[in-house]
């Protein structure tokens, strides 16, 4: 029966890759069944403009005080964007560190800026900081 499930031509939008089979449509709603211990626990994003992030006690500034924790760094340079940085702006100056937003134009919240203690503007202005800061840590 799986056989008769074969796709010929068929191209991933994502990969470009031909799949060998297809899953039958009876398979594809049993997997996903109000029952199944496979379903995600939060909604599923419907489209490119909708985002969707599972229910977790965890953001970007946890991640950087775990990582500083665990690897016993002594300074921390946070670099962001979006308002999903603040709380990692916020954890690497709790650190004695330095949060940097990366500005693109219009599009980076007021916030954003508001909350760095650096600005620059794109990310050629990040890549050349960062290399001075290297060149200064290792006189």
């Amino acid at each position: 029966m799986a056989s008769r499930w074969r796709t010929r031509g068929c191209r991933s939008r994502s990969t470009g890759a031909t799949p060998s089979t297809a899953t039958p449509p009876d398979a594809v709603s049993r997997r996903w069944s109000p029952r199944s211990p496979q379903r995600p626990a939060w909604p599923a994003s419907r489209g490119a403009s909708s985002r969707s992030a599972p229910p977790v006690a965890w953001d970007k500034g946890s991640a950087v005080r775990a990582t500083a924790a665990e690897l016993a760094l002594r300074d921390v340079v946070y670099a962001g964007d979006d308002r999903g940085d603040l709380p990692a702006f916020a954890a690497a100056r709790e650190l004695g560190g330095t949060a940097v937003a990366v500005a693109a134009g219009d599009e980076t919240a007021s916030e954003v800026l508001a909350a760095a203690d650096v600005v620059l503007d794109g990310t050629p202005a990040l890549a050349a900081w960062l290399r001075d800061l290297a060149a200064a840590v290792d006189r």
